[in-house]
């Protein structure tokens, strides 16, 4: 499991909003018991998912609204996410990420 906690910038278009981010990935696991042989783990696909804090609703809304949006980390890793929930007139968006995880474990 990765996480990232800390500043990013979403980017929808032209448009550039700072935003708070906190990030987490999982990879799916399945363990495999064969009769006579060690358990074998294999290691399938890695999602993350997480939230961002925004500086106000307008921002959310914007987000939110846009459908697919990128999100860049410090260092420039970029990652596209799509927000799949929030309170109305919150500041904090729930997102799923729709690219492979960017962020560092």
């Amino acid at each position: 499991m990765s996480s990232y906690r800390g500043e990013a910038t979403v980017v929808i278009g032209e448009a550039e909003y700072d935003v708070t981010a906190d990030l987490h990935s999982d990879t799916d696991q399945v363990v495999i018991q064969s009769s006579g042989r060690p358990a074998e783990v294999l290691h399938g696909l890695s999602h993350w998912r997480g939230s961002l804090d925004v500086e106000d609703d307008g921002v959310a809304w914007a987000i939110y609204e846009a459908g697919q949006a990128a999100l860049r980390l410090p260092g420039g890793k970029t990652a596209t996410f799509h927000a799949r929930g929030g309170v109305i007139g919150s500041t904090r968006i729930d997102i799923t990420g729709t690219s492979p995880v960017s962020f560092p474990a």
